[in-house]
């Protein structure tokens, strides 16, 4: 028999914890092909309500009763940061309900009495918003490169992973908290390319024909070894690259 082989639990966790986390993505999907509305601004209208809730409005008490951050419940709830899959999975298994109900339009049912109090997860980190400079900065070279692109869009604009680099910041931030910019500059660099294309194969043609002209002028016939014997003429004209 073949043997099945898989990564080990992660510390902390038990095999009943991996098959709950299993369901909770399961019952995802079974959500998003039902139709009900999730979005960030439900997780984070949500959260304040189950502060007021139980916790008389004190967003520190919320952390410290689950183990999250201090500064998770300000993020989500004041500057708008947009949750990971893996912060809604975590806050689900801590409050004992489905993560689906964090991000719905209706106030999730829970009793801080059964949460959980685990240590905080490495998957946690990506809820944690970066500097406001740091964003501004990120926003502001997805709109330059996006102007760029809109002003010559025959010129290549600098590229989502360029950008990262940049502001040293990760693309999946930048798609998270920025989603539209992220979708218009990737459009925009998707046509520039295909324009680019265009341009090169004419411009490939236009040599080649040039070319040709120029030996039959001589009475010869335009071979492949005469036509890259002749001046301007790249050898990817006469042998295409592979792609």
């Amino acid at each position: 028999m073949a043997m099945q082989s898989s990564s080990p639990l992660k510390t902390g966790r038990t095999l009943n914890d991996e098959l709950w986390f299993a369901r909770a993505a399961m019952h995802l999907i079974e959500t998003l092909e039902s139709g009900v509305p999730l979005s960030a601004d439900n997780f984070g209208k949500n959260i304040q309500l189950l502060i007021n809730q139980h916790f008389d409005g004190n967003r520190q008490q919320f952390a410290k009763k689950l183990g999250v951050a201090g500064s998770g419940p300000k993020n989500w709830i004041d500057r708008g940061s947009h949750p990971s899959w893996a912060s809604i999975a975590d806050l689900g298994f801590r409050m004992e309900i489905p993560p689906t109900q964090l991000a719905t339009s209706d106030l999730p049912m829970t009793d801080p009495i059964y949460w959980r109090y685990v240590d905080r997860l490495v998957l946690d980190a990506p809820h944690i918003r970066p500097a406001i400079e740091t964003l501004g900065a990120a926003r502001e070279a997805l709109n330059y490169a996006i102007k760029m692109a809109r002003a010559d869009p025959t010129s290549l604009p600098d590229s989502i992973e360029v950008i990262t680099q940049k502001v040293g910041v990760r693309r999946s931030l930048l798609k998270r908290h920025f989603p539209e910019e992220c979708k218009a500059l990737v459009k925009l660099r998707s046509s520039a390319v295909q324009h680019l294309a265009l341009k090169t194969a004419a411009e490939r043609s236009r040599r080649l024909a040039s070319a040709a002209q120029d030996i039959a002028a001589s009475g010869k016939l335009p071979t492949s070894r005469r036509l890259k014997l002749q001046k301007g003429i790249k050898i990817s004209d006469v042998i295409p690259r592979r792609n």
